[in-house]
Order: C-alpha cells, then sequence, then structure tokens
C-alpha cells in the first residue's frame, strides 16, 4: 500500500538530527511495549526540579497530507485491544524507527520545566531535540528500585526515579487540591508516568493559549460513575 511503501522509506538522516540539541532520558512501559513514545529525566536545582519529558517527533518524518498522515487522520488513536495493537502509524514507524530505542538517537519535541517544591511551574521550554535514551525500564523494575529492592540493571538511575515520584505525587495532590506533603510519603510508581504526560498535555495547552494558536482541546471532567468523561471544545 502507498502508507507502507511511505513509512519503509522513512528514515533519520544526518541532516535532521544535526541542528537539534542532543538530551537524555530514560524510558519507562510495560515489558513488551514496542511502540516507545515518551522519555523521562530529571535533575534537581536546589529546591526546584528541572523535568525533561520528551516525545517523538512524529512530524519530523511523517509529512502533512501525505498517504501516512492521511491513514494516521483517519484511525485518529492507536487502539490497544486484548492480545493485539491496532496502530495509528504503520509498526515500521511507531516500533521502530520512531520508538525512543535505548542507545538510538532519536528526533524528539522536549519539554523542559522547572518546577518548585510544591509543584507550580517556574517556566518552561519546548524545543526540536534529538534524543538518547539511557535505558528502557520496565515498570516493575522502576517499582522494585523504588521500594529498595535487588534489581541487576537500573540502580543508576534511583535518586532520579526518587524524585520523579515525589513530583509524580506533588503533581497529582496540586491538581485535586490536597495536601501535598502527605503524598510524599510513599514512593509511587504508578504516579511518574501519568502525572508528567497531563504537565505535557497541560503545558502545550498553556502555551497555545498564550500564542493565540486555535486549537482544539480536549477536556476531561468526572462523571457519577467516576469515569472521567471527554468533550472536545
Amino acid at each position: 500500500s502507498p502508507v507502507l511503501m511511505e513509512a519503509i522509506n522513512c528514515n533519520i538522516s544526518e541532516d535532521l538530527l544535526a541542528p537539534r540539541k542532543e538530551v537524555s532520558g530514560i524510558t519507562i512501559d510495560c515489558e513488551e511495549t514496542l511502540d516507545i513514545d515518551d522519555a523521562l529525566w530529571l535533575v534537581r536545582d536546589g529546591t526546584n526540579y528541572r523535568v525533561q519529558i520528551s516525545i517523538s517527533d512524529v512530524a519530523s518524518l511523517v509529512d502533512k497530507g501525505s498517504e501516512t498522515d492521511k491513514e494516521a487522520l483517519h484511525r485518529i488513536l492507536t487502539l490497544y485491544l486484548a492480545g493485539a495493537v491496532n496502530p495509528m502509524l504503520p509498526n515500521v514507524l511507531s516500533e521502530s524507527v520512531l520508538s525512543l530505542v535505548a542507545g538510538e538517537f532519536r528526533p524528539t519535541l522536549t519539554f523542559t520545566v522547572t518546577l518548585d517544591n510544591y509543584a507550580n511551574i517556574l517556566e518552561y521550554e519546548i524545543e526540536q531535540t534529538c534524543l538518547l535514551s539511557q535505558q528502557k525500564m520496565s515498570y516493575s523494575q522502576v517499582s522494585d528500585i523504588l521500594a529498595n529492592k535487588e534489581v541487576e540493571t537500573g540502580l543508576e538511575h534511583k535518586q532520579m526515579l526518587q524524585d520523579m515520584s515525589v513530583v509524580g505525587s506533588r503533581l497529582r495532590s496540586k491538581r485535586l487540591g490536597g495536601h501535598q506533603q502527605a503524598d510524599n510519603l510513599s514512593l509511587r510508581t504508578d504516579l511518574i508516568v501519568p502525572e508528567l504526560m497531563i504537565l505535557t498535555n497541560h503545558i502545550s495547552a498553556l502555551h497555545l493559549h498564550k500564542n493565540q494558536v486555535p486549537s482544539i482541546f480536549r477536556n476531561h471532567i468526572p462523571s457519577v460513575n467516576s469515569i472521567n468523561k471527554a468533550y472536545y471544545n
């Protein structure tokens, strides 16, 4: 098909990566995940946290109006079904060329956010970058590290993972209007990726609004049966 032919011919050139600033990251997914599309990094800055969220830069390889773009627009999203994945982009892109594989340079969009001790956004920057992922980590591996269990790899990132967990807890507390310090008593792996993804979406919306860029926003509102319903505006 034309889509598959386009995808097969996509490759990451030196010209694409050369002008971009190089950034580091680690990825946290399920063990079997192949379509890795986000990487995280964190550096302490006094009492502040400088967080980097790098997202696979699909638009750097998939041109607007191309057959691949039109098919993706038709599909809208990747469906994760029981025992199968119905991808928005061909596997050769989502699971290979654009997947943030450890040790391979990949084009990314990086959101660098400085948060204070209460998870308030002090500043942010969005850049086209070149990511070199340091390690593919699993949720269970990160949980073991945070619980001080013995692991074979990943211990060099322990302090950073602890900081990410604290940031995730504080972001969640701030969102829910709760008491922030209480959440920091337990280090929770399940808050790292979701809360940093929500932060990235929040900054994207903030950036579009601030720069008066027309955009469709997907809003999530709590409903009576506790399932968050999405509506578009």
